[in-house]
């Protein structure tokens, strides 16, 4: 592809953006994430507009799809981890996928496009997006059964953000859990999807959740996948949910989901488009009323999720052991779930409902567990700590000499500071004792070793 010389680059952003009616700073994204051809910039240019324009008209009058926000389909890490190239990361948990977006039923991904589409507007105003591109991984793990194949889920990922959104889509990493089944192997080999996936310019990985690691450091990783990132999913869509407010300061009540429509754009020798994604422009059509939850019904899901949350928080503060809390959180679930069936069991779309706030039970529950763990090792590590530094004082002092006791010492200690019971996760235990070896006792013994030859030092110069 022709690249334009570095030094007409401030010249063509300004008349691009003059024939857009765009400012400049657009522009310059625009033709970045086109590699500077003029004309795959103006049709990306146009198909950002399009979708914006069709989107907003759409949802005048259709409620908006937060519920995809919510449920943490998207880890947005975006502006804190990056892969080891630089490139920065988004996460896509599949197990959040839902069956109804599927290459076959096009009418239904106009939510999920619109979610794709907002948190790939967050990611623009991110620096190192724009310069860099962005990294996606597809997390499998847990993956929906009802799911479509991966392949029909990553093209749908990828031929939405290379069509509308001007980002450098670089790498698209796909973390699997289980080897392939006889049926995906056989769809594979059925479909035409996998080879229009691999027409775009999109390099496209398998690993395992332990290869990843050659790609992505796993402090670039959330809990989620065995990272050390800390992520708070509910934080992140609190503050979208303000945002969206000041943006649409409305009703929020769960979608129908028709398309939003994305023209193939033959100019500029884009991929060849799948017989599968029809790209003709199409009015949003107005479908029958089939998935909206009422401001009672919103109001009356919050109540049951926040019991949920309290009786979790009391149980992870007052358990007494692992089987008394993974009780404990048994009751509360199924007190919650009686509870939203008593709710919505009667209305016309109770069981989308019980549904989503199933969903929603899953992911507090694992947020609030993930949380307590994270508390109780950091509080752990830091006991470490303060014991590492009073042992190295006496090292220094020559109060511990030996490395037999120190290690006595340390058992001594493990012992003393392990909860009561069986109150701690067996990770978080197994993560202190490892602690204790590599970022205690070693260094330490590196200590002793250096105290002893300074006193041979000593005994030959007397």
């Amino acid at each position: 592809m022709f690249e334009l010389p570095t030094l007409s680059q401030p010249q063509v952003v300004h008349d691009f953006a003059a024939v857009r009616a765009i400012d400049e700073s657009s522009a310059e994204t625009f033709l970045k994430a086109a590699n500077w051809s003029i004309k795959k910039a103006t049709a990306l240019s146009i198909q950002n507009a399009k979708f914006k324009a069709d989107a907003a008209k759409y949802f005048r009058i259709h409620p908006y799809p937060l519920w995809i926000l919510e449920s943490n389909l998207f880890s947005f890490v975006t502006d804190v981890a990056a892969d080891l190239r630089g490139t920065p990361l988004l996460i896509v948990n599949l197990k959040h996928w839902h069956e109804t977006w599927t290459l076959h039923s096009l009418e239904q991904l106009a939510g999920f496009q619109w979610a794709l589409f907002w948190v790939m507007e967050l990611a623009l105003e991110i620096p190192a997006v724009k310069q860099n591109g962005l990294t996606i991984i597809s997390n499998t793990k847990e993956l929906n059964p009802l799911a479509p194949p991966l392949d029909d889920i990553h093209l749908m990922l990828v031929e939405f953000i290379y069509n509308v959104i001007p980002i450098k889509l670089k790498t698209l990493l796909v973390c699997k859990y289980s080897p392939k089944t006889y049926r995906s192997r056989a769809w594979a080999f059925l479909s035409n999807v996998p080879g229009v996936l691999k027409s775009f310019p999109v390099e496209m990985i398998e690993c395992n959740n332990l290869e990843i690691l050659t790609y992505v450091s796993e402090f670039n990783l959330p809990y989620e996948m065995n990272g050390k990132l800390p992520y708070d999913h509910a934080q992140w869509y609190h503050t979208q949910y303000l945002r969206f407010l000041t943006l649409h300061p409305q009703t929020v009540v769960l979608p129908d989901l028709p398309v939003l429509s994305v023209e193939a754009n033959k100019a500029d020798q884009m991929p060849s488009q799948s017989p599968l994604l029809p790209r003709a422009p199409v009015e949003m059509p107005s479908l029958p009323h089939h998935a909206t939850m009422s401001k009672n019904s919103s109001e009356v899901s919050t109540r049951i999720l926040e019991t949920f949350k309290d009786g979790m928080y009391a149980a992870c503060a007052n358990f007494a052991n692992q089987a008394e809390l993974a009780q404990r959180t048994l009751e509360l679930r199924t007190q919650a779930l009686d509870a939203a069936k008593l709710e919505f069991g009667t209305e016309m779309n109770g069981i989308e409902l019980l549904s989503q706030i199933e969903t929603d039970i899953d992911v507090a529950q694992r947020q609030i567990v993930e949380a307590q763990q994270a508390a109780q090792y950091q509080d752990l590590l830091s006991q470490l700590g303060r014991a590492k530094a009073n042992w190295e004082e006496k090292i220094e002092n020559g109060e511990i000499a030996d490395e037999a006791v120190l290690n006595e010492m340390a058992v001594n200690f493990l012992a003393q500071i392990k909860p009561d019971g069986d109150k701690v996760a067996d990770d978080v235990w197994n993560g202190i004792v490892s602690s204790m070896g590599t970022e205690v006792l070693n260094p330490l013994k590196e200590s002793l070793e250096r105290q002893k030859s300074m006193g041979k030092g000593k005994e030959k110069s007397v």
